[in-house]
């Protein structure tokens, strides 16, 4: 499969929105397993969203609802 490459300005993105998420989870004192059993994401999906790999909508729509913050905060990291 041939991927395109991420500019390096979205993958700087990428990169604060998976460090965000990590402070939340490690906030919450959780494990990246327990939260994949909170959301039924499956725990690489938690790991490649919390290193700054490209995730879906709906991977980070769950982790936001888990950690009781709005998706537009998540998003507003980014300005």
């Amino acid at each position: 499969m041939n991927t395109k490459p991420i500019p390096k300005l979205h993958q700087k993105k990428l990169d604060l929105l998976g460090c965000y998420l990590k402070k939340l989870r490690i906030n919450e004192n959780m494990s990246q397993h327990e939260v994949g059993e909170q959301t039924n994401l499956h725990h690489n999906t938690i790991q490649r969203a919390e290193s700054g790999a490209n995730a879906t909508l709906l991977t980070y729509i769950e982790l936001v609802e888990l950690y009781q913050v709005s998706l537009s905060d998540l998003m507003s990291i980014l300005d």
